[in-house]
């Protein structure tokens, strides 16, 4: 079904009006001709996670300031490492870009030991004036613009681990997060916010390496209350979800999906868009088109396809959210879409009603269905499958087929199906088909017995057995009626060697066992299932609420009269004006014409417990009420529903309270003595106490300033209402009786650097400009300046003087510094001084290299070495040459090639050239001819089974996932097994294990023999196997989108089965695909005999 696409033409509009300057937005539908005004405040905003410190950082914070966003959301994981203040400073200082907002990631919160989000918060501060709600950089939300606000953004931190966030981050139903969440949607929509967008770093639904982290509760929420947009990091690479009206993780359900997003504009209001944005600067993570959850994605990108890095730009008004991906760094991916409020044309015709409907019972739990194919004048989205005249649909499909494995053996079912479009347009059902399944497969009988049973009156009959068990697991029987399939009476456990009265079937005490029976004569068959299971009786009776005792003669009169005396109950202790306290044995004497079911127990009124078994009693903990007088009384129960209750006994709870000596203890946290700040500190503090700490008291100089009740215990000091100089920040924590205080001495500096004066450049080279100029002054000290070079920040220097030699022959350059000190302030840009350096001219090549060597890697690589040459001014680099043809450009002493076939012959020679293009003589030549292996002395194979186990989730089996991960913060291994055959004795030349690398580490692992015993669908953390201390091998560094061979011969000892471990000491873990990956990038083992 098409769209109308929307083209919008902004014409802006100058007027003299009181003074001022209006601005008016049109758009035009190039459709329809009309024409409808727009917001008066569109705005812009960008959004990108996992943006560490390098070059790829700095290139996204460049394009962040170029297209001049309102402010940039930062979803987490920000420089990976403890350099809080210069990251946030890179984008104040260098970026000069201010409105940087921030949630935590996992390694930020303390999950992984990358840096503090308390620190992030002080040096990324909360920067609009729209104000926020909630604890900022954790979680939090605003509406904006301020004035007439049109969107809220509500950021969260579902899912992190470590110490640093202070509240609890499990966002299921019942937990703070839930609620925080559905408040904050609920509020914006009550108070008419157009758009709903929520930012989070963790992820459910992925296409990429990550999981279901967040938890499918908190995805729910967001999908059930329409959330426009939900914004993403963790994975780093880039995936737009499709429209979604709901989801399921691992696997894809495509009756969820409200809109492909195939033409990038989708309708507001129809589904909630996922977008995983991480792509800030951190190395991207792969793409996995076969994950079970691509069904849900629209647009991807990551390390094998397009690897891109940047952020998003959103921009947004009341009528529509245009998004575009902007480029930083790397290749060349693209993406935008627009959420529009302009519905599509819509589509009321139904599909054709299916025809030729078949149904077939292929086993006793399965019918397959079939039918001829609907047509729509859209597309036809599926089918409902309904079956016995149901109203409601039992499954759907996408295809025209389905198998039904819900049904029993030996019954009959009949089906229809109807068929709808994607907008939900619905056909009349099918012309109806039936199938009957046939009966399971004979158990294995443990002997026979057949009699039968006459019945006087025509009903639905309850069947009562008596059995008796050898133990608690080996309790049933099947019981056949007339011939049919029979049931399976029992099956759960009872008391051992005791006859028991068992109604219920396969193993569920719920289930029960009726059966509607003609008047007359029944056949009936019961098979012995398990040894040594003893069978007494059957009774049929029409009294379906008798519960036989003993014998069972009690419930067989057909109709016995109604019971309707109620049970009789009393509370035995404590006895009635008792002074009780701690933990108190409450007890009951209750008894019944027939049987007691249960006893409750109350206390004032409210239950507080059941006991089903004589005697009853309930341990009641009196600390848990006030002290004074109480109430007990319990009710008893019978089968029949009949309730007795007991009389009400009084007692008097008295429960002395401890003397509390202990004072609070209490510490200012991200504050030490002696430190220097400026602008608005988050001043926090840790308190605890045996038995509660009320409040925390905050004071600057001996002046209260706040009061926190609750941990985390914070308040926002702004240092520029206090003088610059020393000032004292005190902390006062408090209980019931006591209270205690911490004290820091911090220096309080808003004053920025004098502007630095007579700053002159000197080309002293055609590659060096001298710079110097006059120091600046600060009222408490200049750490540095920063050298910028035409317009650009190039260094930073400690003294008054620099010397640029980063800088190229005969070309003109710019230079201003800028002083700070050692809180951030930075003075005025200096004067600005020019130099040219002069002109040089380089006609002079290189030596020649020499020593070229080659070695045989393997039939498919040889490498090359040299030694280096020489250059009046520098060697750039070496040409490396094949038969006369130029293969390569390196600027090391060694290459690889691994594009040469065995049984062929090749010469290579390398020449050096300079930046002056100069190139050398050629080096010497060597010649290789690569030798095929022997014939049928080369043996390949793939593992029979491989797997990660990762510390974090240490009960987790990852034996299906496509990838075998390699770290050690968090600790993760990846476990290998290989089946060997056909050695037969000879002798191993060589073993190679090959991987294919999909993330880049600087330590491939180190491999490690390990035992067999362990299975791919059941191995965890907690139960894998040790492996050998010392490796019997290491690969360095890898990179993605290559093939590594590891020197497996220490481990191949023959024929048999043999299984490894593989370990990591880097912080950055390496990735590769695992068997389950397939497309040619399986792990193989290659063994050469002789």
């Amino acid at each position: 079904m098409g769209k109308t696409k929307l083209f919008i033409i902004l014409i802006t509009v100058f007027t003299t009006l009181l003074g001022g300057l209006v601005v008016l937005f049109l758009s035009f539908n190039l459709v329809s001709k009309t024409t409808q005004a727009q917001s008066a405040f569109p705005f812009t905003f960008g959004v990108a996670g996992d943006y560490a410190n390098g070059s790829n950082f700095q290139a996204t914070a460049g394009q962040v300031k170029a297209q001049n966003v309102n402010f940039q959301l930062a979803v987490g994981d920000l420089a990976y490492s403890t350099v809080e203040q210069s990251w946030c400073n890179y984008w104040k200082n260098t970026a000069f870009y201010n409105n940087i907002l921030i949630v935590a990631g996992n390694h930020d919160s303390g999950e992984s030991s990358s840096g503090n989000i308390n620190t992030y918060a002080q040096y990324c501060p909360y920067t609009l004036s729209s104000p926020s709600v909630g604890t900022y950089a954790k979680q939090y939300y605003f509406d904006y613009p301020q004035t007439s606000p049109i969107a809220r953004f509500i950021m969260i931190s579902p899912g992190l681990g470590g110490s640093y966030i202070g509240f609890d981050t499990n966002y299921a139903v019942g937990h703070q997060g839930y609620t925080f969440t559905q408040n904050a949607i609920d509020d914006a929509r009550a108070k008419g916010v157009k758009w709903v967008v929520v930012g989070m770093h963790k992820n459910c639904l992925s296409m990429g390496t990550k999981s279901c982290e967040i938890g499918t509760d908190l995805m729910n929420l967001l999908i059930n209350k329409r959330v426009d947009l939900v914004l993403q990091g963790h994975d780093h690479n880039y995936q737009r979800g499709k429209q979604l009206t709901c989801a399921q993780t691992n696997s894809y359900n495509a009756s969820c999906v409200a809109d492909d997003g195939a033409d990038g504009i989708y309708t507001k209001g129809a589904g909630t868009i996922f977008v995983v944005a991480g792509m800030g600067g951190q190395g991207l993570y792969s793409i996995n088109t076969s994950d079970s959850e691509a069904g849900y994605f629209a647009k991807w990108m990551g390390s094998n396809i397009n690897a891109t890095y940047g952020f998003t730009k959103f921009t947004v008004t009341d009528s529509q959210i245009i998004a575009q991906f902007i480029r930083s760094a790397g290749s060349t991916f693209t993406d935008a879409f627009t959420i529009t409020n302009s519905p599509p044309p819509s589509d009321t015709t139904p599909p054709s009603v299916p025809t030729n409907l078949t149904a077939t019972g292929t086993a006793y739990n399965k019918v397959n269905l079939s039918w001829t194919a609907s047509t729509d004048n859209v597309g036809v989205t599926g089918y409902k499958i309904f079956r016995n005249s149901g109203a409601t649909p039992i499954g759907t499909s996408s295809t025209n087929s389905y198998s039904d494995t819900s049904v029993s053996a030996g019954n009959t079912y009949t089906y229809t199906v109807s068929a709808y479009d994607a907008a939900g347009n619905e056909s009349a059902k099918s012309a109806s088909a039936g199938a009957t399944t046939p009966c399971a497969a004979p158990v294995t009988t443990k002997g026979v017995a057949t009699t039968s049973v006459d019945l006087t009156d025509a009903g639905t009959y309850k069947i009562w057995s008596r059995i008796m068990a050898p133990d608690t697991t080996k309790n049933s029987y099947v019981l056949q009626i007339d011939g049919d399939c029979g049931t399976i009476v029992g099956d759960s456990a009872i008391a051992a060697n005791s006859w028991t009265w068992v109604d219920y079937k396969d193993g569920v005490t719920s289930s029960k066992i009726t059966q509607s029976l003609t008047s007359g004569t029944h056949t009936v068959k019961m098979i012995g299932r398990e040894s040594n299971v003893k069978l007494d009786r059957v009774i049929f009776t029409t009294d379906l609420t008798c519960i036989p005792i003993g014998t069972g003669d009690n419930c067989t009169i057909t109709n016995p009269p109604p019971d309707t005396t109620a049970p009789s109950v009393s509370i035995s202790s404590p006895t009635a004006g008792t002074t009780v306290s701690g933990t108190v044995n409450v007890t009951a004497n209750a008894t019944d014409n027939v049987s007691v079911a249960k006893v409750e127990f109350y206390v004032d009124g409210s239950l507080k417990s059941t006991d089903t078994t004589s005697p009853y009693s309930y341990s009641w903990d009196t600390t848990t009420t006030t002290n004074g007088s109480h109430t007990l009384s319990a009710k008893a129960y019978d089968a029949a529903g009949n309730v007795g209750t007991s009389s009400n006994v009084s007692v008097t709870v008295n429960n002395a309270a401890p003397t509390d000596t202990t004072p609070p203890s209490v510490s200012i946290t991200n504050l030490n003595n002696g430190a220097a700040i400026k602008d608005v500190i988050n001043v926090t503090a840790s308190a605890t106490d045996n038995v509660g700490v009320t409040k925390v008291e905050f004071y600057v100089d001996s002046s209260l300033k706040a009061t926190s009740t609750s941990a985390p215990y914070s308040f926002s000091w702004d240092t520029k209402t206090v003088t610059n100089g020393s000032h004292s920040v005190s902390a006062k924590a408090y209980d019931t009786v006591n209270n205690s205080t911490a004290t820091v001495t911090v220096t309080v500096d808003n004053q920025a650097p004098s502007t630095p004066t007579n700053l002159t450049a000197t080309a002293a080279a055609y590659n060096k400009v001298n710079l110097a100029w006059t120091a600046s002054t600060d009222n408490v000290g200049v750490t540095g300046y920063w050298v910028v070079r035409n317009g650009t920040t190039i260094a930073s220097s400690a003294t008054n003087s620099y010397i640029d030699n980063t800088v190229s022959a005969f070309t003109a350059y710019s230079y201003n510094v800028i002083a700070f000190d050692a809180v951030g302030n930075v003075s005025a840009p200096s004067n600005t001084a020019t130099a040219t350096t002069p002109a040089v001219s380089d006609t002079q090549a290189p030596t020649a290299p020499t020593n070229l060597s080659v070695t045989t890697v393997s039939t498919s690589q040889i490498n090359l070495a040299w030694n280096a040459s020489t250059d009046n001014i520098g060697v750039t680099g070496y040409e490396v040459y094949r038969n006369n043809t130029k293969i390569a450009t390196v600027n090391t002493l060694s290459f690889g090639d691994a594009t040469v076939s065995a049984g062929n012959t090749y010469s290579y020679f390398v020449k050096a050239r300079d930046a002056a293009s100069n190139v050398s003589a050629a080096s010497n030549t060597v010649t290789v001819t690569v030798s095929p292996p022997p014939a049928g002395n080369v043996l390949t194979f793939t593992p029979i089974a491989d797997a990660s186990v990762k510390k974090d989730s240490a009960s987790t089996n990852y034996g299906s996932a496509p990838t075998l991960v390699v770290d050690h913060d968090p600790f993760k291994n990846f476990l290998m097994k290989f089946s060997v055959s056909g050695i037969s004795g000879r002798q191993i030349v060589s073993a190679k294990l090959r991987l294919y690398a999909m993330d880049p580490s600087d330590l491939g692992g180190t491999f490690h023999k390990m035992g067999n015993g362990w299975s791919e669908k059941t191995v965890t953390w907690n139960n894998a196997l040790p492996n050998e201390i010392t490796p019997f091998s290491r690969l360095g560094s890898v990179s993605a989108g290559n093939w590594y061979e590891i020197d497996a011969k220490p481990l191949i000892t023959g024929d048999g089965t043999f299984s490894l471990k593989v370990h990591s000491t880097s912080n950055n873990g390496a990735g590769y695909y695992s068997r389950e990956q397939g497309s040619g990038f399986v792990p193989k083992l290659i063994i050469t005999v002789k």
